[in-house]
């Protein structure tokens, strides 16, 4: 049996909840029997309601759920207090999940414990060789610097695994052998993205113009996504709308305050929308965009976006940010074009040229369609689990 910790809310409106729940179910196939190890949570207004975090994450139900109490005042009251009583709300939610998942990995059968939770990871790898137990961690960003705590338990765990290049460097960095780090990037599951409808039709569907070039953007809203790049970029491109598909309330209205103080009338916000519909709305696209700033560490080398490889498997050509963690899967005027971060002028010229070039936008297009095929969340299951058996790092 193996056992999956996240400190993840299940269902979720944003895209760690896919990625641990099409994790489980893909990682089930390879390993047998797998509990996935949540947080019991309040829901936020995007999911409040729903239900069924299987069907809502589109993933089969070949694995178990188990969720676990947690301080958890994070989405009733944290956004209404100081920054700094809102991060010790949002520290106290993951420290008493990590404390709580520690004591049932304690107790709980099963050898293998594999977990995204940085803080369950530090506290439970130096007690899991003493009860007969493994446990590896899939770094999603760089540890936290407690000195030589974190670097006896890198130097000591049973394996690591780093969803970028950049993230593995940093690992090395901080006391990790880097000849037992996976890297292994993020996936995308295939099958909503087949037999997808024509660019006018999704329009149509979505209640668009369809003869307007439509560009699309898919994903949360932070700054560190670039999407204030975007909403400079747009009033460059005036004949085509730019459609922005997700974010939270307060970063839409942001959004929205920004659009119109830039005159960005070709801005369209369609909110939160559940994973199962996002296909549509890139299908609806002449041209994706991928505007990560290059500002902040966790864009410019730890990130590995599931925005990404959906785009890819959406079938349309892609403008994105020239960054290191971008560049380890894109290839420019191969996959994708790729141009310079933080530079509004630069982005929207990319996206002239793929409105402008019908041979050009084909070609990125087919070929990030089959690069797709490289990254199913069934083909990095298998990766990771032969990593996770004989502790192979090597490319396939």
């Amino acid at each position: 049996m193996i056992h999956v910790v996240a400190n993840t809310r299940l269902p979720s409106e944003k895209a760690n909840g896919s990625q641990t729940m099409k994790t489980a179910e893909a990682l089930a196939v390879e390993m047998g029997r797998l509990v996935l190890w949540a947080p019991a949570r309040f829901p936020p207004p995007e999911v409040r309601g729903v239900r069924d975090p299987f069907a809502y994450h589109g993933a089969r139900r070949n694995f178990r759920l188990r969720l676990l109490p947690s301080f958890d005042l994070v989405t009733p009251i944290a956004r209404s207090l100081p920054p700094f009583l809102g991060r010790l709300v949002f520290y106290l939610q993951g420290a008493s999940f990590s404390v709580l998942a520690a004591a049932m990995a304690s107790v709980s059968p099963g050898e293998l414990w594999y977990t995204r939770d940085v803080y369950f990871f530090l506290l439970f790898a130096p007690l899991a060789s003493r009860l007969g137990k493994r446990v590896v961690l899939e770094a999603h960003h760089d540890l936290p610097a407690l000195g030589g705590w974190t670097r006896r338990v890198l130097a000591s765990c049973d394996g690591l695994v780093a969803i970028t290049r950049g993230l593995a460097r940093s690992l090395a960095e901080s006391g990790a052998d880097p000849r037992r780090i996976l890297v292994l990037p993020d996936g995308v599951d295939l099958a909503p993205f087949r037999g997808l409808p024509s660019r006018e039709e999704a329009r149509r569907n979505l209640g668009l113009d369809p003869s307007r070039p439509t560009v699309v953007y898919a994903g949360h809203l932070y700054p560190w996504k670039g999407i204030d790049t975007l909403v400079l970029a747009a009033p460059r491109v005036p004949e085509a709308l730019f459609l922005v598909v997700g974010g939270t309330p307060d970063d839409r209205r942001r959004i929205e305050r920004a659009a119109a103080r830039e005159g960005a009338e070709n801005v369209v916000l369609t909110g939160h929308v559940p994973p199962t519909r996002v296909p549509l709305h890139l299908a609806a696209a002449d041209c994706l965009v991928l505007p990560n700033s290059g500002r902040e560490p966790i864009s410019r080398l730890y990130t590995s976006p599931l925005k990404l490889f959906e785009y890819l498997a959406a079938g349309r050509p892609i403008v994105a940010s020239d960054l290191p963690s971008l560049a380890e899967v894109l290839a420019h005027e191969r996959t994708a074009l790729l141009v310079p971060p933080d530079d509004a002028l630069a982005l929207a010229g990319g996206v002239r040229r793929i409105l402008s070039d019908a041979p050009l936008a084909g070609r990125l297009a087919a070929e990030g369609r089959t690069l797709a095929e490289r990254f199913t969340w069934e083909r990095r299951a298998c990766r990771l689990a032969r990593y996770l058996k004989t502790g192979e790092t090597r490319d396939e």
